[in-house]
């Protein structure tokens, strides 16, 4: 399962992540992509200095996949096809004029999440020194002084950790 966020629609990307979902499920593997549709304006009534994440209004997509039997080659299978369709839906996002992709952490194209066994690790792109500070934006320092005040030991350090401040 993953997820990519979509500014706006883009259709063609849309038509053509579908239609690769058709043609990669069969018997024993189903691809499914789910297009989050619903009023945000509630949730965009919040200022976005009151809350962690800087927001848009943007819905989201789901790709999820589904197999018949847990074996190593379907699991690579699965991870290849949710990443070929929100690949897809993303660059059809990239092409579409003034638009910000700054989203939801786990979906943001800067970042990567490995599953390695049990554990997960994420891998930024070489444009993110910092995923905490790119991902939280203007609400980074003051991320860091509750940061500073209630973990300075950093013992939450998952993910898109946050450095204290000074």
């Amino acid at each position: 399962m993953k997820g990519v966020t979509q500014t706006k629609p883009h259709h063609p990307s849309a038509l053509q992540s579908l239609e690769r979902a058709a043609q990669l499920s069969n018997d024993g593997f189903t691809a499914t992509l789910v297009f989050e549709y619903f009023p945000l304006t509630k949730i965009q009534s919040v200022p976005n200095d009151a809350t962690a994440f800087p927001r848009a209004v943007a819905p989201n997509v789901l790709a999820n996949v589904a197999w018949k039997h847990d074996t190593p080659d379907n699991l690579k299978q699965g991870r290849d096809a949710v990443n070929e369709l929100t690949g897809i839906l993303a660059k059809g996002q990239a092409e579409l004029p003034g638009i910000d992709y700054t989203a939801y952490g786990n979906y943001s194209r800067r970042f990567t999440i490995d599953h390695i066994g049990e554990g997960q690790h994420i891998t930024a792109d070489h444009k993110a020194k910092d995923p905490a500070k790119d991902l939280f934006g203007e609400n980074y320092p003051k991320l860091q002084q509750i940061k500073k005040k209630y973990d300075p030991e950093v013992i939450f350090n998952k993910w898109f950790a946050i450095t204290p401040a000074a």
